[in-house]
C-alpha cells in the first residue's frame, strides 16, 4: 500500500518506532494485521511508478503488484523494495483502530540506507521534489 504520511515516533527507546495510518477496510491492513511485520519503503524521488502501483491508481489486482517492481525479502521476509531510499524493517508494535483508521506503529528491527538520499514527496494532492535552499 502507498501511505501519504509516516512519522517517527521514538528514537530513544528500547528502539526506534515509526509510525502510518490505514484505512480499516484496506485489503493491506488485514493482510499487515494478520502478518505482525511490515516493511515500510521511503521510496526515492524517481519511484513515483511504485507509489502509483501500490496506491492502487494503476489498476493492477493486489496480489500482482510485487511482479511490477523489484524487491528482495527482508530479514523477516518482508518486500524490500530495490531502489528505495530507506527501507525499515518493523515489527507490529501496536494497533489502535480509530474511528475509520488503524494506527499502526511498528519497532524498527533493521534499516538499509540508500547512498541516493532524493526522496520521493507528496504534498498538496501532488508529487514534490526537494530543493536546497539558498544560504541553507
Amino acid at each position: 500500500m502507498t501511505v501519504s504520511s509516516m512519522t517517527s515516533v521514538s528514537a530513544d527507546g528500547a528502539g526506534p518506532s515509526l509510525l502510518f495510518c490505514v484505512h480499516h477496510r484496506s485489503q493491506s491492513a488485514s493482510v499487515l494485521l494478520g502478518n505482525r511485520a511490515f516493511c515500510a519503503n521511503l521510496l526515492h524521488e524517481g519511484q513515483q511508478g511504485a507509489s502509483d502501483l501500490f496506491s492502487g491508481r494503476q489498476n493492477i489486482e493486489v496480489s500482482e503488484r510485487f511482479d511490477q517492481v523489484e524487491w528482495i525479502a527482508g530479514e523477516s521476509g518482508q518486500p524490500v523494495l530495490a531502489g528505495s531510499t530507506a527501507s525499515f524493517e518493523c515489527e507490529l508494535g501496536t494497533a489502535v483502530l480509530w474511528e475509520t483508521h488503524y494506527i499502526i506503529v511498528g519497532k524498527v528491527t533493521k534499516v538499509h540506507l540508500s547512498d541516493d538520499p532524493a526522496a520521493l514527496l507528496y504534498g498538496q494532492r501532488a508529487y514534490r521534489r526537494a530543493v536546497s535552499m539558498p544560504g541553507a
